[in-house]
């Protein structure tokens, strides 16, 4: 699977660089728990959060410092798992482990799908204690919406599905049909 261009870099991930041109090297660097790679004549060099897609011109700019005429090349070997919580109507809230480039698609199709009470049209992801984006399961039924699909979760995030308005409703009717001796 191609890494997303939005996949941001995160402690743990393993970064393979191969330098050529006026230099052929290659090298695996480990993004460290301070979000650093070590990178050889260089030192310590913080890339953390930084998006894959805007990773490869930071590194050349790095190695350009110190080795004229290269090329660069980068992958990602090994990308950290994330966790997120998901809570609400679910069938199966709880705190989930899932691949790097989890999206909400993926971490509503863990958790079982909504639930019966769940609001299809009331979806929120939640980063660092604020609301980022809501989502609209209809839209991605009706029109292709393809926000579930692309938007990437991260560490730390939480899914929160709301319950369904209609519920009140059913119960309102149910309560006005139930006759007490």
């Amino acid at each position: 699977m191609p890494i997303p261009a939005n996949y941001q870099i995160n402690k743990g991930d393993l970064i393979s660089v191969w330098l050529y041109g006026g230099r052929n090297k290659s090298e695996k660097l480990e993004v460290d728990r301070n979000g650093n790679i070590n990178i050889e004549g260089i030192g310590p060099t913080y890339v953390y959060n930084i998006e894959f897609g805007k990773l490869k011109e930071f590194l050349a700019d790095k190695y350009e410092s110190i080795y004229k005429n290269i090329k660069i090349n980068i992958d990602l070997d090994r990308t950290t798992p994330i966790q997120i919580s998901i809570a609400g109507e679910v069938n199966a809230p709880g705190l989930y482990n899932l691949p790097a480039f989890a999206t909400i698609k993926e971490a509503l199709s863990i958790s079982e799908g909504i639930s019966q009470f769940g609001s299809y049209r009331n979806i929120k992801l939640m980063r660092e204690g604020a609301i980022v984006r809501e989502f609209d399961i209809y839209k991605l039924m009706q029109k292709g919406d393809s926000a579930l699909s692309t938007a990437i979760l991260k560490n730390g995030d939480s899914l929160i599905v709301a319950r369904t308005k209609k519920i009140y409703f059913y119960l309102v009717k149910l309560k006005d049909q139930v006759h007490m001796n």
